[in-house]
């Protein structure tokens, strides 16, 4: 059993590590279940529906630029995409918390006796519940695959996956960044590759379908230095 302390934890939104502005993240994931118990049943039958997740952040209010206070304001009633780790993406195959989806409050509040805070609240539109870092918090300045993460037992899963990407250093002139999966290493092929990178940015992508067990990430491209943090979950069943 590995016990964690939130100090340790990291919060990645858009292009921009803001981890030194926050004081709390709280995901929720949910899934939508009908009952469909029927005469003769003894005990109630559910069936699983569509899922859905929420984010929270609290922080410590900060008005420099590409900081806290101008990235919500900005952000609101937009998509951003948000990793957190409660490790800070420190090592491949750590634990992920992946929402992309709509902010939808902003509060800065000015308590007289306290720093000034805030708090925001998302509304995820792709859920990323059981996350893992496919590449962490690292600069690289050469091309290379990654090592490979097994996310299940089985040799494949079903439903898809969601992968988040953040490019918060870059220098040189373009790199793409692509999720493998293989069904067992080392043999790996192409999964989905996001937009090509030639600057800082962020995206989410989405596969449908089979994801085999394994999954790794590729770098190419002509650059002197990247700095990123790959988020890739499988969608629940």
């Amino acid at each position: 059993m590995a016990f964690l302390h939130g100090k340790d934890a990291g919060v990645f939104v858009a292009e921009f590590d803001l981890s030194g502005d926050f004081t709390q993240y709280t995901p929720s994931f949910s899934v939508a279940t009908s009952d469909i118990t029927t005469m003769g049943n003894t005990a109630h039958i559910y069936l699983a529906g569509t899922t859905t997740a929420t984010l929270s952040i609290q922080g410590v209010f900060n008005s420099a630029t590409n900081k806290s206070d101008a990235e919500f304001t900005a952000a609101l009633g937009n998509e951003l995409v948000v990793t957190a780790s409660p490790t800070a993406a420190a090592a491949i195959g750590d634990d992920a918390h992946m929402v992309n989806g709509f902010v939808e409050g902003y509060q800065p509040r000015s308590p007289g006796n306290d720093a000034v805070r805030f708090s925001m609240s998302m509304q995820g539109t792709a859920v990323g519940a059981g996350g893992t870092i496919l590449h962490h918090n690292n600069q690289e300045s050469s091309i290379g695959d990654h090592t490979g993460v097994s996310s299940v037992a089985a040799a494949a899963s079903a439903n898809g996956a969601v992968g988040h990407l953040h490019v918060t250093e870059f220098s040189g002139t373009d790199a793409t960044i692509t999720i493998e999966d293989a069904a067992t290493e080392p043999t790996y092929g192409s999964l989905v590759a996001f937009t090509q990178v030639t600057g800082l940015t962020s995206e989410k992508v989405e596969v449908t379908g089979e994801v085999l067990r394994f999954a790794r990430v590729a770098l190419t491209g002509t650059f002197t230095t990247i700095t990123f943090v790959v988020g890739f979950a499988r969608h629940l069943p």
